[in-house]
């Protein structure tokens, strides 16, 4: 157990510890300038303000041309309530990402009520580690992540409340924010598996009724989509083509982002060094080592990447490799109650869900398995030793700030580079400007046309404003420029730790790790004139 001096610390206050870490995650992100797919929520938004009852018939240029928004992935729920917000206080940061704050503290306050249920010792300790670790600062932004987080964890809660007391009321409950959630995303569809397993469980008619609220949620929401548009979008929505290479680089992908997130795991190695033979142990750390060299070939082959930059692919899939093994081992030496087969259920559906159906691999993604994580390790290990918590806590939140700075710049360039450009330009100039992410959004609210891979037709004599490391539009290639000047984003201090360099946090592939110590440029903003 937890030495009594470090227990009565950190377990007399609780609500007092839990309130300073959402001020903490609050204040990291109240003035955060909108990033990455910020601008997709923030564009669909104003769309629904003026059309509610038409929410997928907008049309956002989110590749190379305005496309419809039921051409993506996401249902309209969440930017519902963007557009409230923004109808009443503008689409500023501040207001919104108050927004954002409300489901902030759901998830924080409901994890910690989830993780008491399995080790009240521990419950304290596991939401400091969820809330300040890199995975949930860094990834705030006005995205839906976090709103789908506290979703998730408040449906655990109610799931597992329903076997200590009235069964229906807290299975209708769960079902009622399940149903909620599936408009906001459809990551969530997993848990419906484990409604329909709790409401097997309990083989009853009037239980059963349950399962009508997301049924009927996702059959309301289908009709309403062919009745706007013709089409259903949840079925429509882009699938992935399952092949094996697919498997492969999502699984790698998958590890790096979760290695990455949860520098925790020392937790895990503790415990288990501790518990297992030394047989156990040789074979175990064999298998793993083994397991890395294979992967780590096979996705940069010969010769071998860049020392520096190999060291921190290995770290981030060893660590994301042993946080799946050493769960599943000690769950495979623990009797698991009922409870606990549904957290089960839950860590392995989202990894199966996210492999399988993401378009792509992010932290993000990885963040929705972090809550069953460690409440796994707060069933399995119930002598946790303290000086690995306290170093877990420790370096979970200093890596989870320095992230968040490092991504706070990153994000404030562009808002802050925006009037920048207009300044070197002259204002009777027509200015055209490619790229994605938070610098669509700003730029465009600057006065920058923005360009239309196939309607959009510069002239000579107007300029091109161009991000270097944006995703972003096919541009003619029959136009010629002339370079007039560049913005750049040098490298600092707070900025080494760096999530950039196209985004790398948020979109990861098996040669391109989340973030990394870069001591060169993060991006620049290039000003063009066409000369023909």
């Amino acid at each position: 157990m937890l030495k009594a001096s470090f227990r009565h610390r950190l377990q007399n206050y609780p609500w007092t510890i839990l309130s300073a870490v959402w001020v903490i995650a609050t204040l990291i992100n109240i003035n955060k300038a909108f990033h990455i797919d910020d601008t997709f929520h923030l564009e669909a938004a104003e769309w629904i303000q003026y059309n509610p009852l038409r929410p997928m018939s907008g049309y956002i240029n989110w590749v190379d041309t305005d496309e419809p928004i039921h051409h993506f992935n996401q249902p309209p729920l969440y930017f519902y309530l963007i557009a409230s917000v923004g109808a009443l206080f503008g689409y500023n940061e501040i207001p919104l990402h108050l927004l954002q704050s409300v489901f902030i503290l759901i998830s924080i306050v409901f994890f910690y009520k989830l993780a008491k249920l399995f080790n009240k010792e521990f419950a304290l300790s596991a939401s400091v580690l969820l809330a300040l670790g890199p995975g949930f600062l860094v990834n705030q932004n006005l995205m839906t992540d976090i709103p789908i987080l506290g979703i998730s964890i408040m449906f655990m809660y109610y799931i597992i409340k329903a076997d200590k007391a009235d069964t229906f009321k807290n299975l209708f409950i769960a079902a009622l924010i399940l149903s909620v959630g599936l408009l906001i995303k459809y990551t969530l569809l997993p848990l419906a598996i484990i409604l329909m397993y709790k409401v097997w469980q309990h083989k009853k008619n009037r239980v059963a009724l349950v399962l009508s609220l997301p049924v009927f949620t996702i059959a309301f929401w289908s009709l309403a989509n062919y009745l706007e548009y013709g089409g259903s979008h949840i079925l429509g929505r882009p699938k992935n083509t399952l092949t094996p290479d697919l498997l492969l680089n999502n699984s790698v992908s998958f590890l790096l982002t979760l290695g990455a997130i949860a520098p925790f795991t020392l937790i895990f190695c503790d415990h288990f060094l501790k518990s297992s033979s030394r047989y156990t142990i040789v074979r175990v750390c064999f298998g793993i080592i083994t397991c890395v060299v294979i992967v780590y070939l096979l996705v940069y082959g010969l010769p071998l990447k860049a020392p520096f930059y190999s060291l921190f692919w290995v770290a981030f899939f060893t660590n994301g490799l042993i946080l799946i093994i050493f769960p599943y081992i000690l769950l495979r030496r623990t009797t698991l109650t009922p409870a606990m087969k549904l957290i089960v259920l839950w860590f392995v559906g989202l990894i199966g869900f996210i492999v399988l159906f993401a378009p792509f691999m992010a932290t993000r993604h990885s963040l929705l398995i972090l809550p069953p994580l460690l409440i796994i390790i707060a069933y399995t290990i119930k002598q946790i030793s303290t000086k690995a918590i306290v170093f877990s806590i420790s370096f979970t939140v200093l890596l989870g700030i320095l992230l968040s700075i490092s991504d706070w710049q990153y994000a404030n360039f562009y808002r802050a580079s925006a009037p920048v450009v207009l300044k070197q330009i002259p204002s009777s100039a027509k200015v055209w400007t490619v790229g994605h992410w938070g610098w669509q959004w700003y730029s465009k609210k600057a006065g920058m046309e923005f360009y239309d891979s196939e309607k959009s037709k510069p002239e000579a004599g107007d300029y091109f404003v161009v991000p270097k490391r944006v995703y972003k539009q096919k541009i003619e290639a029959n136009m010629k420029f002339s370079k007039v000047d560049e913005i750049v984003y040098p490298q600092n201090m707070w900025n080494s730790l760096t999530t950039a360099h196209y985004a790398r946090f948020y979109h990861t592939y098996p040669q391109y790790i989340p973030w990394f110590v870069s001591l060169t440029p993060v991006d620049s903003i290039i000003i063009y004139k066409i000369i023909e």
